[in-house]
């Protein structure tokens, strides 16, 4: 009879170890994994997804072409000169030697059809002859000056679209290697709350393990309490193995 009403209890449980959880995200390169500290703690630690030989090649021609085009454009702004874009000066050199020859022929077809004007008058010698070669000398100097500026606009504008150029580079090359490290830590922001999320959900899973073994335990201690309430209520009201209710 005493087993019936003393049923054997169970120790409460000890809570449940948390979970292992990695979680892993391809899209954003990052990565959450469990490590185990010297002192027995646990550590989440959140950070990028090592790279296979191509991205690693991919990773390191960014960072070439950022360290290349800061130095060039370094090069066109603070340190320039001709000699900083290749071919630069040979194009200047045949810009003004081209055009030296259009306005050397120009100037001598312009003299020849002047004096043959002036011999035609006869007064090739006059105040009017001599104003007229005077004026030619005039625009022909005016037009080499012309040519000399030309010449430096054109120097300017190529050296502008060069540094347009390389500027761009270095903008798409620094542009996406901002965006993987933006996809890196919003991935490690993701991990992190999935992490937190995964903890909370097994924590909560093991509490109501833990629970669920206590309440157990309860109800066996009340179901003891009620057994041996019942047996006292037995005996004080002469009810037992040598009472008369037994004894009939």
């Amino acid at each position: 009879m005493g087993n019936l009403f003393k049923p054997k209890v169970a120790a409460a449980p000890a809570l449940p170890a948390e979970t292992k959880y990695n979680y892993k995200d391809e899209v954003t390169g990052t990565e959450t994994v469990r490590q185990e500290n010297p002192d027995g703690t646990v550590t989440m630690v959140t950070r990028a997804l090592p790279l296979s030989a191509e991205e690693q090649a991919a990773r390191d021609n960014l960072d070439r072409v950022i360290k290349e085009t800061s130095a060039r454009i370094e090069d066109l702004t603070n340190n320039y000169d001709v000699s900083k874009i290749e071919g630069l000066s040979d194009t200047l050199n045949a810009f003004r030697t081209g055009q030296q020859r259009t306005l050397d022929t120009a100037y001598k077809n312009r003299s020849a059809e002047e004096e043959k004007v002036l011999a035609r008058y006869g007064v090739e010698d006059s105040t009017s002859g001599s104003q007229t070669r005077s004026q030619r000398g005039r625009d022909y100097t005016d037009s080499q000056q012309q040519i000399g500026e030309q010449a430096r606009l054109l120097e300017n504008d190529i050296r502008q679209q060069e540094l347009t150029n390389q500027a761009n580079l270095f903008a798409l090359a620094s542009g996406q290697q901002q965006q993987t490290i933006a996809n890196q830590l919003n991935g490690i922001q993701l991990g992190q709350s999935a992490v937190n999320s995964a903890s909370q959900l097994s924590q909560q899973r093991n509490l109501a393990i833990y629970n669920g073994a206590l309440n157990q335990q309860q109800l066996a201690t009340q179901a003891s309490a009620a057994g041996k309430k019942a047996w006292g209520d037995l005996i004080a009201a002469g009810i037992g193995f040598g009472g008369s209710v037994w004894g009939k």
